[in-house]
Parts: C-alpha cells; sequence; structure tokens
C-alpha cells in the first residue's frame, strides 16, 4: 500500500519575520495552523527544530499571519498576550471585486 504524500504548503518567502525567538509565517488558507499535516508540523521539518509553536490559530479556510514561538519562553509570552481579553477587537479586511 502506497503511502500519501503530504502536500507541502510552506515556502520560504512566506516568513514575514525571524527573529531568535519568533517567527511570523503567511499562511495560506486550506492548511491547518497545527496538529497533523499542518504548517507548525511543515516548519518543524524544514528548520529541523521539534520545540517551533504556534502561538494561536487560523481557521483552515483562513489565509493570515501566524506567529510562531521558537522556545518555551517565547510561546509562554505570547499565550499569556493572547490569554487578555482587549476591551475591543478590530478587524480588517479587503476585498477585490471586477465589475
Amino acid at each position: 500500500m502506497k503511502r500519501r504524500q503530504a502536500r507541502q504548503h510552506f515556502k520560504k518567502n512566506a516568513v514575514l519575520f525571524q527573529d531568535n525567538h519568533y517567527l511570523i509565517v503567511s499562511k495560506p488558507a486550506h492548511i491547518i495552523t497545527n496538529g497533523p499535516e499542518s504548517l507548525e508540523g511543515e516548519l518543524r521539518v524544514y528548520f529541523r527544530d521539534n520545540h517551533i509553536q504556534a502561538a494561536h490559530r487560523l481557521d483552515k479556510d483562513t489565509s493570515g499571519a501566524i506567529i510562531f514561538a521558537l522556545n518555551k519562553d517565547a510561546f509562554e509570552q505570547m499565550k499569556t498576550l493572547f490569554k487578555k481579553k482587549p476591551d475591543k477587537k478590530r478587524s480588517t479586511g479587503l476585498s477585490y471585486v471586477v465589475v
């Protein structure tokens, strides 16, 4: 029985920012953020680092920037920031229509 080859979604040019603590990547639509066959998994393989961990998630069908922590301290710091509830949430959308 043939094993299904996992489709790779991560491209090196999708890295928006990287330092010693964080990696910010542009997540394409139609891939999960973490779990089996996820962007997080692809990053761990690409960078050969099992410590990479998503600090938050986007829905599978949503594209956008994802923050990945490169170490436990960075992850805990981001987790604390994301747990704080802001007074207001603001989202910005961009739509393109051809007439």
